[in-house]
This record gives C-alpha cells, structure tokens and sequence, in this order.
C-alpha cells in the first residue's frame, strides 16, 4: 500500500514539474516577444490584472467552497443518524480542503485569463452620453461592460454545474466514511438471499455472488446497496437519500436557471449589434417582433423552470421537474420556425416599408461611429449662368 501511494505521490509530482516547465516556456517566450515589439508595459499589465482579479477569486471561492462543505458535513451528520465510522474525521477535513482548492483553481484560471481585458474595460468605463432606440441604455452600456456582464454569465453557469458535481464527490466520500442508518437493514435470510442473487444478472457489480462489488468493497455493494447481504436500494432508500442532498440540490438547481433567465435576458441586447437577418445588420423588423419576445418569454420560462424544479424534488417527480425546460426547448424551436416564416413572408415582400424605421436608426449610429453626426445639409439653387 506504502509503494502504491509512493508512486503515485512520484507520478503527481512529475506532472506538477512538466506543467510548470510548460508554464514558464510560455512566460518567457510571451515576454521575448513583447520586449523586442517595445511594449513591456503591456505584457506586465496583462500578467498583473491576472494576478489581482484570480488570486482573490481563487482565495475566495476556495475558502467559500470548504465552509460550505463543512456546513454540509454537519447537516449530513444530523440527518443520517448513523454509527460513528473508525476512519479519523482528519481525513474528510482533508479531502474537502483538496477538493475546494482544486474547484478554486479550476474556476479562477478561466476567469482571470478569459476577462482580464473586460474587467478592465469595464472597471474604466466612459458614458458616451449616446442613448440606444431600442432599450434606452448608453452606447458604454454595449462597448464596455455587456460584453463582462455576459462572459461572468457564461462562467458561472458551467461553474454551478462543477458545483452539483463537487457536492455529488463529497457525499459519496461521506457514503463510504458514515453510512446512513436506514442502510443498515436486517439481512435476509440466506435462502431467500441466494435465490435473490440467482435471479440478478448485475450480482456481480452490486454485491451479487461472494460479495465482491467493485462499486462497494463489501457484500452490500456500493455502499451497501446491492443485492447481498445488506441493505437493498428500492424507492424508499432512494426517497431518503434525495431528501438528505435535497437542499444543496435545490439551490444550485434554482441558480442554473436564474443564470439561464439572465443569459436570454442578456442575450436580448445582442441583436442591436449581431443580428443580420434584415437588410441591414443590426436589429430589424424580425428581430424585433419575434426574436426579442421569444427571449422574453424564455426569460419568464427560466424562472418559472426554477420554481418546478424546486417542487418536483419535494414531491419526488421527475416530471414536473424537466416539464418546463422541455418547454423552453419547444418555444426556442417555435420561434426559429416563426422568425424565418416572418422575414420570409412578411418582410422580405415589403422590406423597404417593414425595416425603414431600423434603416434609419442604422444610417444614424453610423454617422455617429465615423463622426459625422454633425454634417449639414444645405440646398443650392441650379444657376445656368456659368461663363467661359
């Protein structure tokens, strides 16, 4: 066991030098390049803007995530009922330490390389006193901080997700070191136990003939789940363990879809500068009529969708816990459907007519990109008097 983990200590720590070495190659040849371009104090900037927004994230998120592992080791423990296990509690402190430094370092990396650059449009932002048609909002509004606003949006949604896998690691690590007490059944008889076994073709995997599960390491199975000596996991097992991780889940559940909700609602503000399904690139008569409501509606959907997903885990159904995004993935269908209908057999028939008013607003924000907002137009009279 000493030579297994004295060789895996050995292999990790090859990896950490070879990642370092890879680290610093890059490092030295970024910075070659900057000085011979004359632009040092670029390269510094960047290097150092990553340095102050992710080392803070890092220390936060990881701080953040080990209390809240904590808290959820405690509330475990309370809702369990379970035997003391003999394995030291040091180890559970260990491994949610790992886990949070290894979720703070996956999460800041990103963070800091992806918007570094953002944060510090964002952070040195300048109205332009220049008022959109469509919503209202300041040009600034879309050159400096939407497009932050939007990239910590699309961060955080993959990091919930990391989230709901970093509570799923750490309950079955707490599975193993305390099981829960309506897993320890009384055994059934042995009769009825190797008929049982008999008669389950995934014996082997879930504690079947001998005992030996490679889920489990021991005659229950995964955590004394299979069909051997042991508890036996059947709907009411499976109702207690939802109900133990039910709170961690419902919370991260509702914020994936508050940050799907604020995606379409952030998505909207995107057509003004990325649509190109009329005339002129921009937003159009489609965009609009369709599209933005479709958004909006999505926007009302994601919310309802976090609310149903909170009362199909009280009522344990599946169902009424998908029904909504199910729903929200037949409206985007029905509105890509009824946007290409629109421009093809209401705009394009009458474009001049239906996109004059987004022509207009196109023609005067260009004018205000090149400056020239401020040109008169003046009529002269035609005179035939020229002379030789």
């Amino acid at each position: 066991m000493k030579k297994k983990k004295s060789v895996l200590l050995i292999v990790g720590i090859v990896v950490v030098v070879l990642l370092i070495l890879l680290a610093l190659v890059n490092f030295f040849t970024d910075w070659i390049w900057f000085g011979e371009m004359g632009y040092t104090s670029v390269f510094w900037k960047e290097l150092l803007t990553k340095l102050t927004y992710g080392v803070p994230i890092f220390v936060i998120l990881t701080i953040g995530c080990y209390f809240y592992l904590q808290a959820m080791k405690k509330g475990y423990y309370k809702k369990i009922g379970g035997y003391e296990s003999l394995e030291p509690e040091k180890k559970v402190n260990r491994a949610a330490g790992i886990i949070s430094a290894i979720f703070g370092l996956i999460a800041a990396i990103p963070i800091s390389n992806r918007l570094w650059f953002q944060m510090l449009q964002f952070a040195n932002s300048t109205d332009f006193n220049i008022t959109d048609p469509i919503f209202g909002y300041d040009v600034s509004f879309y050159v400096f901080k939407l497009e932050f606003i939007t990239e910590i949006n699309n961060i955080l949604i993959p990091i919930i997700i990391g989230f709901a896998v970093v509570n799923i690691i750490f309950y079955l690590m707490l599975f193993r070191y305390r099981k829960p007490y309506f897993l320890d059944e009384v055994e059934p008889p042995r009769q009825e136990r190797r008929q049982e076994q008999n008669n389950n073709p995934f014996g082997q995997f879930f504690g079947g003939q001998g005992g030996q599960s490679p889920f489990g390491g021991g005659q229950g199975g995964m955590f004394g789940m299979g069909g051997g000596s042991g508890s036996r996991l059947n709907k009411d097992t499976l109702s207690r363990l939802v109900g133990i991780a039910g709170n961690q889940f419902r919370v991260l559940g509702v914020l994936l879809f508050l940050m799907i909700g604020l995606h379409y609602f952030l998505k909207q503000f995107t057509l003004l500068y990325t649509s190109s399904s009329g005339v002129v690139y921009g937003a159009g008569f489609t965009d609009i009529n369709v599209t933005l409501w479709v958004y909006r509606i999505l926007i009302v959907l994601s919310i309802a969708a976090a609310v149903m997903f909170v009362i199909g885990l009280n009522k344990r159904s599946l169902k009424k816990a998908i029904m909504v995004p199910v729903i929200m993935i037949g409206v985007s269908i029905v509105g890509s459907l009824v946007s290409l209908l629109v421009q093809n057999l209401i705009v394009t028939p009458d474009e001049i007519n239906k996109e004059y008013a987004y022509l207009e607003n196109n023609i005067e924000f260009t004018r205000y990109a090149y400056d020239l907002q401020d040109i008169v137009i003046e009529d002269y009279d035609v005179q035939y008097n020229l002379s030789v």
